[in-house]
């Protein structure tokens, strides 16, 4: 939808008026070479006045005459990415360096500066489709708005949107209208960016050429894979289920005798107004639940509506990977409640080796998201608490959460025991070292106390130093009793002596 940039009041002046966009995302540059041929970028640009959430967004392109495009980039790489509004995000190869701060991403070069069509696709989790947001061809090509830009014959190509009197972006949905293609110089170029190129900033302002409005791309859309899409008619009902029939016993208009006259006639549930309440968050996710239980019907994800009053999640996605889930109309979260929906029911999959779960509202905006998790063992929850997320292994679907620390596996460890009894004056030198026991350790799936340590086994030659020092520890403490023992020996051994030699004077006289 386009509304013209100038209109006629009633009283017949001419105002400005701001273009209404298709897209909150549009394509307002891109280069296809520069200092080198492998110099691309792409600059994206929020138009609306929230943040956006592409996460998971494509931009494609496709050579002229082929009909199916190729991937060039997915938008946050699989992690969430936000544009702030009224804010830009540039695309760009190795090659390219920025010179302002902007969110930026890289990718690897694959456009030419031949015929091309490049757009960009928005993730509908209503159809499971890629969809295009906006698109812009050039030469031959076709898939872009309207007409293609003019075909230049030599130089790479830098394209850019134009820009109106008030500083806002044109968008008549008519690609020779909306944007300027020019050939680059390479001489020019610095860091890769074409002269006059100004990604993450605003484009120049140049002369326009006529407006005429245009039609939207005619590219086709591109199945999400591993997408399921969710009937809103059966939103509670496994594939394959029938819808419930009204009870014949039970008519809907009383009988003459007036016998259902009493029962009263349900009110449709009221849509209740979110605007000025707090966001819903996600609390809990149950990626590995244990048998009996499955994946198909257990898995859950939580979500926690902080309001005093009820929270109207219709419209709301959330987000598991590469696929999605849609609360349909009148899907109700209860004040200050938590409320768990099932795999039975969303048809998410939740993996068990890493995975992370977004809320997005129905303007595409990221509402909440869980950390990322690795390793999910069976029934272990991923739990947010304390401020912080967290494995936990109880799980309380519908209920706060309640953190029990997962208990850590005690490796099999040798421990190598010694004793050491205190060293005396008699033990001195007859002190033995007891020899080593060797035990093996293990624990079952029970807490363990913060003050358990387990030790690893002491190295033979630090008993040995150990023992060292006690001997030389017991010489110096014993050092006079030492003493006088070798004083009594050389006196015994002195008078030993001259009792000898008084004997043998004897036995000559």
């Amino acid at each position: 939808m386009f509304i013209p940039l100038h209109a006629i009041a009633q009283n017949g002046t001419d105002v400005a008026v701001e273009p209404v966009y298709s897209s909150a995302i549009i394509i307002t540059e891109l280069q296809t070479g520069a200092a080198a041929a492998s110099d691309e970028f792409i600059e994206l640009y929020n138009v609306s006045a929230v943040p956006v959430d592409v996460s998971g967004w494509q931009v494609r392109y496709a050579n002229a005459g082929v009909a199916q495009t190729t991937a060039l980039a997915t938008l946050g790489d699989s992690q969430a990415l936000v544009i702030p509004p009224k804010h830009y995000l540039v695309l760009h190869t190795a090659g390219v360096q920025l010179s302002v701060d902007v969110a930026s991403q890289v990718y690897a070069a694959k456009l030419s500066s031949a015929d091309k069509v490049v757009a960009l696709f928005r993730p509908n989790a209503a159809t499971c489709n890629l969809e295009v947001q906006d698109a812009v061809a050039w030469g031959a090509s076709g898939g872009g708005e309207g007409p293609a830009l003019q075909a230049l014959t030599t130089g790479d190509r830098l394209v850019q949107r134009y820009r109106n009197a008030q500083g806002g972006y044109i968008d008549t949905n008519n690609n020779a209208s909306d944007f300027e293609l020019k050939t680059v110089s390479r001489d020019a170029a610095v860091l890769g960016v074409a002269a006059g190129a100004t990604p993450g900033g605003d484009n120049a302002l140049a002369a326009m050429p006529a407006q005429n409005s245009g039609a939207a791309s005619s590219l086709a859309a591109i199945p999400i894979a591993g997408c399921t899409v969710i009937d809103p008619a059966l939103p509670d009902n496994e594939p394959g289920q029938d819808t419930p029939q009204p009870d014949p016993a039970l008519p809907d208009d009383p009988g003459p005798d007036g016998d259902n006259a009493d029962l009263p006639t349900p009110e449709p549930m009221p849509r209740v107004a979110n605007s000025e309440l707090q966001q819903p968050s996600i609390s809990e996710l149950l990626p590995n639940p244990a048998s009996p239980l499955s994946d198909a019907a257990d898995e859950f994800i939580e979500l926690y509506n902080p309001n005093d009053v009820p929270y109207d999640l219709t419209g709301f996605v959330l987000v598991a990977g590469s696929r999605q889930y849609a609360f349909t109309a009148e899907t109700i979260l209860a004040p200050q409640a938590y409320q768990a929906f099932f795999s039975a029911q969303t048809h998410l999959s939740l993996s068990n080796t890493s995975g992370q779960v977004r809320l997005i509202d129905p303007q595409g905006t990221l509402v909440s998201q869980s950390d990322a998790y690795a390793d999910a063992k069976d029934n272990f929850a991923w739990a947010y608490m304390a401020q912080a997320w967290q494995w936990t292994t109880t799980p309380t679907p519908n209920a706060p959460n309640l953190v029990t620390a997962p208990m850590p596996k005690v490796k099999t460890v040798k421990a190598a025991a010694a004793t050491q009894n205190k060293t005396t004056a008699k033990s001195t030198a007859t002190q033995k070292t007891p020899k080593a026991a060797s035990t093996k350790v293990t624990t079952d799936a029970k807490p363990v106390a913060a003050n358990v340590v387990v030790r690893n086994p002491l190295h033979p030659g630090v008993l040995a130093l150990v023992g060292s020092f006690a001997l030389l520890y017991g010489a110096y403490e014993y050092r006079s009793d030492v003493a006088n023992r070798i004083h009594q020996f050389r006196s015994y051994r002195a008078a030993r002596r001259e009792a000898r030699q008084s004997a043998a004077g004897r036995r000559g006289d």
